[in-house]
This record gives structure tokens, sequence and C-alpha cells, in this order.
């Protein structure tokens, strides 16, 4: 009779029905793990062959999806008459596993990281395995990793403004750590009866008549600092896990660092983090970096050549209060590791036996999918018991359940920023607001792509609060990602708000090329972008996105121009050339706006640049700029336009700035195309951009 062994771990996704009424159907997927005796896993089990319970309601499985190992095996598929087939070869597994390395190790543990890094990058990486180390770019070439590795080895601390394998914040932590061991001294010596020499007699009671210096240190004071270090790590990975969880395939996080001490205040936090992985199938392998450690304190702190913080550490007159610390820090990576299906490597000096451990969990297993039939979304707590009908079964499951996720709307305010969070990530943004927003690409002073963002809620759309006191008040949530998602993507918060009296407001409200926006220039590599912006009007509640791809060009090759940018917003700067921006051009500065809409009457103001000017470019734009509009397929004849080339002959830079008349234009859309210098030698010859011109009478209603 074999004996099978069954580990689980589960993913959540939702998707949003287009009803009348918002309706969440969520699928949960659970990854179980069946193997025999022998450990090898069992690949021929069906669906008839598992049961699963959500607190304690037997579900359907709505999915069967085996990832074999990596090895390849024979297994028989079921038929949809729920036949066995015969036998058949399984390659090895398709699905990638997608392995984060973050590594926060103190100072004297790099050494021990480096190593077991190695070991892995050399004989322990697997088929399909993608890497990231430390926030790099995920790559299976091993000759890539071995040369990341090599450069962080020599910078620990970091290497072109991304994370390194010492952790920075460890010193301040530990210091926190060993204040709360000379509080607690303090404190005893208080009760007991002879007081420290030097302080007086209740160093918690400050006395104007003491003859020594009143210390500060009380216990009270460093247990509210001590949380701050785990918030701060727990919030980290919280970042980590939301960018992974747009990944396909297993994911996990090995987190190499020397304990994780969690306070109580930091628990909630902390289930908050395990839910948020589980739901999205990111499982955390934790290592502790300091392997095996000695059970009495001993002064043998030796500061490496690199390291930031070289003061000497005291040995630890309180032994109780540094194993309980020891403990704490062991249990928080324990708790990560268990609560989120992964594994914990505590007391070890073999750090790369981790590796090994998600070797063992990256193949060989199923996954589960089932739609739960409680569909309320309360953050309440929810039990999977999953279990195989065969004799001798023995299941163990890695992870009891999981937090169910708050209904959209009657989230807590603490929760808001996770809602946006979330709502940015949706493969549909939300649409209770309405959101515009326009894109351009300009070039830094190096040649990189800026790229140039603009994008807001109209006015008439926010909640003014009280209508006495009118005030606009929303959180704008950008995030942007590469197109292949090989890299962190990046994210900025702002909060735009507005006071406003009665009479501003009601202008606001009734003009339809009024927004509250936000405009961001932001240096990037050349590429393909994904960009997000979603805002929260912070009076209503509602949420609105919007989205799209953008290629920024490499503004380094020759002849290369920017986009055409079309605004209403252009302001004459006093000295020219001091700070200059991608949107300067001579004695102007141009705003980006969300919206091409203008009422008529309004000046359009254009600039579009050319970078790394030949001189046969720069002959050419002393000619004058070359513009014309179109509107239905035909030109616009009589157009009311002027404009001049900005030449910069010594940085090969010539910025065209120019601006049309509305006046005469009838309400509709136009098409403004803008000649290249030297247009009949380069395809494409020129840049547009559309715009629309509404009544200024329609402009004003609502």
């Amino acid at each position: 009779m074999r004996r099978i062994a069954l580990v689980l771990t589960l993913a959540l996704t939702s998707a949003v029905l287009p009803a009348q009424e918002r309706v969440e159907v969520r699928l949960v997927e659970v990854e179980v793990r069946v193997t025999d005796r022998a450990g090898n896993p069992v690949p021929d089990l069906t669906r008839a062959d598992f049961q699963l319970k959500e607190n304690d309601v037997v579900h359907d499985i709505a999915t069967v999806h085996f990832v074999p190992p990596a090895e390849p095996m024979k297994v028989r598929w079921e038929r949809p008459d729920g036949q066995l087939e015969e036998e058949q070869p399984l390659p090895g597994p398709v699905s990638p596993t997608w392995v984060y390395v973050a590594t926060e190790a103190g100072p004297q543990d790099v050494t021990r990281v480096v190593e077991a890094l190695r070991e892995f990058f050399v004989s322990g990486l697997q088929p399909g395995y993608r890497v990231s180390l430390a926030g790099r770019p995920f790559t299976a070439e091993r000759a890539e990793l071995l040369s990341m590795l090599s450069s962080l080895s020599r910078g620990p601390l970091g290497t072109d403004g991304l994370p390194g394998l010492v952790d920075l914040a460890r010193p301040l932590a530990d210091d926190a750590a060993e204040e709360r061991a000379m509080a607690n001294n303090l404190r005893r010596h208080e009760e007991g009866t002879a007081p420290l020499m030097g302080f007086n007699f209740r160093p918690e009671r400050i006395e104007s008549g003491g003859s020594f210096a009143q210390p500060t240190l009380t216990v009270g004071r460093v247990d509210r600092q001590l949380p701050v270090y785990g918030d701060v790590a727990l919030k980290k990975y919280f970042d980590i896990v939301e960018w992974m969880s747009e990944l396909p395939g297993k994911k996990a996080i090995v987190l190499m660092r020397p304990g994780l001490r969690l306070e109580l205040d930091n628990i909630g936090l902390m289930i908050e983090l395990a839910s948020y992985a589980v739901r999205r199938r990111v499982s955390f392998y934790t290592v502790d970096s300091r392997g095996l450690q000695p059970m009495i304190p001993v002064d043998e702190y030796s500061p490496i050549g690199y390291t930031f913080d070289r003061r000497p550490r005291r040995p630890d007159p309180d032994l109780t209060g540094q194993l309980e610390m020891t403990r704490m820090a062991k249990e928080g990576l324990e708790s990560l590791a268990r609560e989120t299906g992964g594994r914990a490597l505590i007391g070890t000096n073999r750090l790369a036996d981790v590796f090994d451990k998600l070797a063992e969990d990256a193949s060989g297993y199923y996954v589960l999918g089932y739609q739960p039939i409680d569909l309320s979304s309360e953050g309440r707590f929810r039990t999977i018991k999953v279990s195989v009908d065969r004799p001798g079964v023995k299941v163990q499951q890695t992870t009891r359940g999981y937090y169910e996720p708050r209904r959209l709307g009657v989230n807590p305010k603490d929760d808001l920023g996770l809602a946006m969070r979330r709502a940015v990530q949706r493969e549909q943004l939300p649409t209770d607001l309405p959101v515009a927003a326009s894109v351009g690409m300009f070039a830094d002073a190096d040649g990189f792509p800026v790229l140039v963002l603009s994008a807001g809620v109209p006015t008439m759309h926010l909640d003014p609060g009280d209508p006495r006191k009118p005030g606009l008040s929303a959180t704008a949530l950008l995030r942007i990602s590469t197109a292949d998602r090989s890299r962190l993507p990046y994210s900025f918060e702002r909060k735009l708000e507005i006071p406003l009296d009665r009479a501003a407001w009601e202008r606001a409200r009734s003009n339809r090329t009024s927004f509250v926006a936000t405009s961001e220039m932001i240096t990037l590599l050349p590429g393909e972008y994904d960009w997000r912006i979603v805002f929260r009007d912070d009076k209503s509640g509602k949420l609105g996105g919007i989205g799209g791809r953008v290629l920024l060009r490499d503004f380094r090759g020759p002849s290369t121009p920017s986009s055409l940018l079309l605004t209403r917003q252009v302001e004459r700067l006093e000295a020219p050339g001091d700070g200059r921006q991608p949107l300067d051009a001579g004695p102007l500065r141009f705003q980006p706006q969300p919206s091409p809409v203008f009422s008529r009457g309004e000046t359009v103001h254009l600039l579009y640049s050319l970078y790394n000017a030949t001189d046969a470019d720069v002959a050419s734009a002393r000619e004058g700029m070359r513009l014309a509009l179109f509107t239905g397929g035909r030109a616009v004849g009589d157009l009311q336009a002027a404009g001049v080339p900005v030449v910069d002959e010594s940085g090969r830079r010539i910025d065209f700035a120019g601006a049309i008349r509305t006046e005469d234009l009838q309400p509709g859309t136009y098409t403004v195309v803008a000649l290249l210098p030297n247009y009949e030698q380069r395809t494409p010859a020129q840049v547009e951009a559309r715009f629309v011109i509404i009544d200024p009478q329609a402009a004003g209603t609502m």
C-alpha cells in the first residue's frame, strides 16, 4: 500500500462580472502536492480523487492541472467521460517558477550568503527557473546571475541604485533592541535594592534636584519604537508580492535575513501580508542568515571593512532578554514561511539548503481551482481542507486557509491605499470616476527618454463636500512597469487638494475643460512600458482609472524627434537656461494637460523637439516651422498659426514652439501635423497630434 503525503498552498484571483450590480466571483487556486511513501510525485489523480471543503462545506472542483516534475515521467490523463487514457510520456514543467531572492543579511553574514547563492546558481538552478537577485531583472542565465553576485559581493551595500546584500536598517533595529535590554535592567534595578551607579533611584521620573543626569530611556518608549522596523520590512514585502502577483506560474520569495523580530503591534500587518501573498500564489522561503548561533552571548563583533556601522557592541547583560529576542526573530521567519505555504531554514550554516526545499516544491504538484459558494467579502478567515480518496492517504497542509478580500467600497479608512493598489493592478480599471490622460516622450540632458504624463478627473465629477465651504480632495496612484514585467514597477502617489470658495466652485463645476490633474515627467530606459493611473475622490471614495502602453525611443541616436505636445498652459521663464527641463523652449516652459479638449477661442500651444540634430537639420529648421491642420480629411485653409525654432547648436537640440488660434475654427476634431527638418530624407517625416474644439457655451454646461 502506498503512503501518500499532500501539501497545499493557495492563490485567489478576482474577476468582476459586467452586470448591473457588481457581483464578485472568485476562483481560488490550491496547490496540492501528492507523493508516495518514497517521496515521488503521484501524477495519475483525477478530479474524482480529491475532496475539497471550505469552512467545512464541500465544494465542486472546477479545474485540475498537474505541474510535472523536472524529469519526464509517464502519466494517464482523464478523458471527458471520466475514463483513463493509456500511459503517455509527460515532458518537464512548462510553467515557469519565479524566484525573487531578497537578501537582508547582517554585515558579518555576507560571506555565508554569497556562498549559498553561488552554490544555487552553479548547481541548483532548475529548468524553468527565472531568478531576480535583490530586485534586478528576472533571468534564467547562470552567467548573468553569477556576474550580478560577483558585483554584489564587492559592493554589498548595493549597486546601480538597487538593493544590496546588507540590510541598511539593521543597526537601527539592533540599537533599539539593545536599548530595550538596558531599559529592562534599569527597571529591575529600580525595583531592587541597588540603583545603577550614576543615576537616581527612579530613572523614569525627572527630578529637578537630582545630582546626576536623568536618562530618558524607558521600556515604554522602546516598545513604541521597535514595531516601526517590523512594519518597514513587512510593507517592503507587500511591494514585492504585489509586483510578482502579475507573473504566471509558481512564485517564491527567498528571504535571507538575521531573523524577523515581530512585536505584538506587527501581528495585524503580518496577517495581512500572509493573506495577500497566499491569495496571489506567492510563497516565502525564509532563511536565518546568522546560521548556527551560540546560546550564551559572546562579544565577537569584528566589523568588516565595508560596513557603515563600526560601533562595538557590548555583551548584553540580560541573557534571558536576549534569548527571548532571538526566539522572536526566529518565530517571525517561521511564521512568514508557514502562513504562505513556504519553508523556513533556521539554525544551520548550510543556507543553500533552502533552494533544495524550493526545488522540491517547484514541480510535481496539482493546481485545483474552485469557486467559493459564499460570495461575501468581509475580511474573514476561511479554512480549506483537501483530502484524497485513496486508502492510506495522509494529508499535510502548509496553509490552513486564507482571509477573504474586503468588498470594494466598504474598506475601512486605513485600507484605502491598499484598495487603490489593488485597483491599479486589475485587468479592468475602475470606472466610477471618469479619467483623462495624455502621454508624450521627450529626452533629458543625457539623451534618455522622459515619459511625460498628465492625468486628471473632470472637476464636475468630484464631490466638494460641504457646499458652504467647498473643497476638492483627490489621490492619484501612478504605476509604470516594463511591458515584459522584467523589472520592478515604478509607483508614484500624489495627494491633490484644492480649497475653493462657492463662486469658484460654481465656475469650475460647470466648465467641461476644468480638471483636477497631476503631471509627471519620469526618466526611464528605452523600451516598452505599461502605465496605469487610478484616482480616488477622497470625499466620496469613488475610484476611476486609465492606462495604456508606450514605446520610449532611445534619444541618444542621431536626429531623433520627440512627440508633439499640445497644451493651453505655457509660462514665461524669468531666467531661461537655469535648471532647464525637457519641456522648456527658449524663454517658455510648457505644462502638459490631461485632456485634448479646448474651448473655441483658446490658443493651442504646441511643442516638439529634435535631438542630436545634424547640420542639415539645423539648416532646414532655420527656414521655419511647417504646420498643417486637418479636419474631416481636409486641410484647414487660412490657418492662423505661428511658430519659431529654438536652436541650441552646442547641444545639437532644436525645440519648435508654436501656437494655433481657434477663434475661426468650428467645433470638431482636428489633427495638427508638423513636418520635421529634412523631412524628405526621413521616415516618418512628421509628428502629429489630435485635439477637440468645443463651443464656449457647451464648455460651460454640465
